[in-house]
């Protein structure tokens, strides 16, 4: 009735005017306007809320996984034993088994290699060494539990001299005197062979070998490889075996050759914080970084992990992304090797002039017995490492090794004095 009075005085020429009904019309416009966008940003911000919030719960989660239910870290080197308990031929029974075993592990995969250094049975002790001894390849998985221990399988396949043979180990971690040892059975393909199995890790020798990095420098470093777990992921998959080779061969040399001498000096001479850093030395690169601003002289910032690296991957380019790659790498491995065993196979596998390959090529063509080293013997070879010897050395090639070599010596007896002061 309003609305046909309305139209009514309209055509008449009294009462309002009919743009009041396009005002009337626009404000219920410009209202609906306002809820809508009142009722689009109520919706962004609970969207935005939902997602910030269940970032924060996803962090949360990882953060307390990581922490009260992470998996166990077996990386580095294990020395097990497995005596077997029941087999279809007799004289394996009651025998023992001892290798020794190098894992790497990526979350809850793992791989490695190793060898088997030691029979003991009916017929008496036996050494696998030189040509007789075998190697293992490695691969297994973790299995995380909540109200029991951590399962770990692994599967071996051991090169056989007639054939190769599999062997399924089984194990949980248990703690032994505050140490992380393994537990469990195998079973193998060998006459039907099964029994137990335990693995533990090795003791702390040499004190100049103790690692005393801080615990912000390892959580940076684990941090660091939580990011960065993907990157050089083949180029890390390439370098494990020829690790675990050199690592072998380094236990084998052990038997017979007293590394303290070399070590000390290496460390001396090429990283003097070795004991101190987490396989790379921010300090050091700071200093390297410095004095290419003052004197623009590049010096030289590489800890021995990363020269171990660099050997291992062949990779000797003067580029940022090869520096990159081996800090990468060099944290990888300095999280697998245990820090006093990195030396002594970066010795064993350093490049020392023309047909001096490694430690024993080059005591053989500088007439030195491995069996009887002294710190002048040592630096003597440690000095090749930066001044490679050529084939034919001229004169100066000569002097300057030489001069090398009085460095060593010098810088060694300042190590050694300080070693003492520290303990």
């Amino acid at each position: 009735m309003i609305l046909a009075k309305l139209l009514h005085q309209k055509k008449a020429g009294i009462g309002p005017p009919f743009s009041l009904f396009a005002r009337r019309d626009a404000n219920i416009l410009t209202l609906e306007a306002g809820a809508m966008e009142s009722l689009f940003n109520n919706a962004t911000s609970d969207t935005i809320g939902t997602v910030l919030g269940g970032l924060f719960l996803s962090l949360v989660y990882y953060l307390v996984r990581d922490r009260l239910f992470s998996l166990p870290d077996v990386n580095g080197r294990w020395v097990f034993e497995a005596l077997t308990v029941r087999s279809a031929y007799r004289p394996y029974l009651g025998m023992r088994l001892r290798f020794v075993v190098l894992l790497a592990q990526e979350r809850d995969h793992i791989s490695g290699t190793g060898e088997k250094i030691l029979e003991i049975s009916q017929n008496g002790w036996r050494p696998f060494v030189g040509k007789h001894r075998t190697r293992v390849t490695i691969t297994g998985v973790i299995t995380k539990y909540y109200r029991r221990p951590d399962q770990i399988t692994l599967h071996f396949v051991e090169e056989g001299e007639q054939r190769n043979s599999s062997t399924l180990h089984q194990v949980t971690c248990r703690a032994s005197n505050g140490t992380m040892i393994l537990v469990g059975t195998f079973d193998s393909t060998v006459s039907d062979q099964s029994g137990v199995t335990t693995w533990s890790r090795t003791a702390v020798g040499d004190p100049s070998l103790i690692a005393r990095s801080s615990f912000l420098a390892r959580l940076f470093r684990k941090l660091l490889m939580t990011v960065s777990w993907r990157l050089y992921a083949n180029d890390w998959r390439l370098i494990v075996p020829e690790l675990g080779f050199e690592y072998s061969t380094y236990l084998r040399l052990q038997q017979t050759v007293d590394f303290c001498p070399l070590i000390r000096v290496l460390i001396a001479g090429e990283d003097r914080r070795f004991g101190r850093h987490i396989g790379i030395d921010f300090r050091g690169i700071v200093r390297a970084v410095w004095q290419l601003i003052k004197t623009g002289h590049l010096q030289g910032a590489s800890t021995i992990e990363q020269q171990l690296v660099r050997t291992l991957t062949r990779d000797y380019r003067k580029t940022l992304s090869r520096k990159l790659k081996e800090i990468i790498l060099a944290l990888r491995l300095s999280a697998l090797i245990p820090k006093r065993d990195v030396p002594g196979i970066y010795i064993c596998r350093a490049y020392y002039g023309w047909r001096m390959n490694g430690l024993s090529e080059s005591a053989k063509r500088l007439g030195i017995d491995l069996t009887k080293l002294d710190y002048a013997h040592a630096a003597q070879i440690i000095a090749r490492i930066k001044c490679p010897e050529p084939q034919h050395p001229a004169p100066n090639v000569a002097a300057r090794i030489q001069q090398r070599v009085r460095h060593l010596l010098v810088v060694t007896d300042r190590y050694n004095a300080q070693l003492k002061v520290d303990r």
